[in-house]
């Protein structure tokens, strides 16, 4: 599973891992919108 995202205007695609990983740590000030997922 794979997730598409934006962070800070750009946009990224993860996988699921990194995904929990990027929202575990990320910073506070960092808009993450998730444009899809699948």
């Amino acid at each position: 599973m794979s997730v598409k995202v934006r962070i800070n205007n750009r946009e990224y695609t993860l996988s699921w891992d990194e995904f929990e990983k990027l929202i575990l740590r990320k910073a506070p000030n960092a808009r993450v919108v998730i444009l899809s997922m699948g």
